[in-house]
């Protein structure tokens, strides 16, 4: 198309239909990949991949297939839509993928399982194949479906499953795991998708334009403040990056400009569907919440003529608690101070012919009251500041607290105004970091970590590591934080396991210093903030 011509493109960069060419290999795409293929080799049986919608599942699943297309051992199959009404249309749908279909078993299931069996015993054990069954849109797999999955995982030899089957599907798809045990308990690979960060949300756009054009101009034709606005609004989505990188290039080509710059993102985005690029609902929920709560707090008063010191401090108490619920993105600069409507509220009215009251004594009363709120209740904005030590870097630093090495340098640079250039910090400089807090999405719920130790300051927490990094290998740190617990700076030993033995026989193993403090520990809990991902490996 010519008018590609203005950002020296050939053909669509960002196209929504997967195509294998443009397929971008995110270390976490990557990663499910081997994992999978692996599996698939060892002749394992169950594989299932879990993942919000537009994480890029079926590309995979594209992908998946292309890669064993040219491999003579492997024969694949696929099933786009398993959303079925009877168990013999799932069984039906199963048999033609096989091309195993009979005469008899258009109405009797028990032909089709025989004439499923005979193929899979005829490509398995004669002809030494693995046949791989891929199901995409696995959510919408009904309750008998999961009951053949199971049956068909029951053909096998001695050695081997006859029959590998992989799902992919969105989140929901563990409920309907949790009621099917016998089911779960087959599965080889579990494997849980999330979205991509800031440094692969920009090598993909860059790939992809370097893939749709001629000369490195249209891999640079995105600035870098844009593809940091194209990462803040997509949140790593891979589909949501790529709807809206087409309506930049869109816009971009309208304007006749070859360069696509923050504004231009920022202005696409803002046009988008609201279903799609949420903008802080919750917060507004919160302060919605805040003024209803506050205005039936001024109604009581002017009805009833009075209200008393516990009432107000209900109401000051439910506004905080919405405010700092771990759903919204950060919490407020302060707390909410009672100083105007609340403190107010708390006056009594003295009734006609009654002494006057001492309203001064009533308002200590309530600033007494305030200071009592416990501290842990306020989420906090800074982890806290650690001191630079010879032959360390922020970036090493930011690693071994948050997991990662370049995805919160900018959230650390904003943390710190006050330093001009971070690739030369001197020693013994404070940088702060900040307390960002992240989506958690648990493999398991009973994982268990091993854990060196734990303290309530980040500089502790370093100390710590440093002590052990020498004798431990593996080590870093899963900052977090709750109402009752304050903040928390656990130190652990990677990886975790899913199992409690195998991480007690590890803490037998450790040296003694070590071991002094250890413990294995369950960290995952859904009232906990975290700032680092614990099911995460350090990258």
């Amino acid at each position: 198309m010519n008018y590609f011509s203005v950002l020296s493109l050939n053909r669509e960069p960002f196209s929504n239909t997967p195509d294998p060419d443009f397929f971008f290999h995110s270390r976490q795409h990557v990663q499910c990949l081997q994992k999978i293929e692996l599996s698939i080799r060892l002749r394992r049986g169950l594989n299932v991949v879990i993942g919000e919608v537009g994480t890029g599942k079926t590309t995979l699943c594209r992908q998946l297939i292309r890669r064993f297309a040219r491999d003579e051992t492997i024969e694949t199959h696929l099933i786009l839509d398993p959303a079925f009404s009877r168990p013999l249309d799932f069984l039906s749908a199963v048999s033609n993928a096989f091309h195993a279909e009979t005469e008899e078993a258009e109405k009797d299931p028990g032909h089709t399982k025989e004439a499923i069996k005979k193929y899979l015993f005829a490509k398995g054990v004669e002809g030494g194949k693995a046949v791989v069954l891929i199901v995409d849109e696995g959510q919408k797999i009904p309750s008998f479906g999961l009951e053949i999955l199971r049956e068909l995982l029951n053909y096998e030899t001695n050695q081997q499953k006859l029959l590998q089957i992989v799902i992919f599907a969105q989140r929901e798809f563990e409920k309907k795991l949790r009621r099917f045990a016998n089911l779960t308990d087959r599965i080889s690979l579990y494997h849980l998708l999330g979205p991509m960060t800031f440094r692969d949300t920009r090598a993909m756009i860059r790939f992809r334009m370097d893939k749709a054009g001629s000369g490195d101009r249209a891999g640079r034709a995105f600035t870098y403040p844009a593809l940091w606005a194209v990462y803040r609004h997509s949140r790593g989505f891979p589909r949501k990056i790529i709807n809206l990188c087409h309506a930049c290039v869109l816009a971009s080509i309208i304007r006749n400009r070859e360069r696509i710059d923050w504004f231009t993102v920022r202005s696409c985005a803002l046009k988008m569907a609201p279903a799609v690029w949420p903008t802080r609902p919750r917060r507004r929920r919160a302060l919605a919440a805040l003024v209803g709560l506050t205005g039936i707090g001024i109604f009581l008063s002017l009805e009833i003529g009075y209200l008393d010191l516990p009432a107000a401090w209900s109401i000051e108490k439910i506004s905080r608690s919405i405010i700092m619920d771990r759903g919204a993105e950060r919490p407020l600069r302060r707390p909410v101070e009672p100083a105007s409507v609340s403190a107010r509220l708390t006056r009594p009215k003295a009734p006609p012919m009654s002494p006057a009251v001492d309203l001064h004594s009533r308002e200590v009363e309530w600033t007494n009251f305030v200071k009592d709120v416990p501290v842990a209740w306020l989420r906090p904005e800074s982890l806290g500041a650690v001191s630079l030590q010879p032959k360390e870097s922020i970036s090493w630093l930011a690693q071994q607290i948050y997991g990662n090495r370049n995805g919160r340098l900018p959230d650390i640079m904003r943390a710190n105004p006050e330093v001009k250039d971070f690739d030369r910090v001197p020693v013994g400089e404070s940088i702060r970091f900040p307390a960002k807090p992240i989506t958690v999405i648990p493999w398991f719920e009973d994982c268990w970590w091993l854990v060196l130790g734990e303290t309530e300051e980040l500089e502790a927490a370093v100390e710590l590591w440093r002590r052990y990094n020498e004798q431990v290998s593996g080590l870093r740190m899963v900052p977090y934080w709750s109402k009752q617990e304050g903040l928390r700076f656990p130190l652990v030993c990677l990886p975790y396991g899913r199992y409690r033995g195998p991480m007690e026989r590890r803490l037998a193993a450790l040296p003694a210093e070590a071991r002094r403090s250890a413990s294995v520990r369950n960290l995952w809990r859904e009232d906990r903030v975290f700032f680092a991902d614990p099911f995460a490996a350090m990258e």
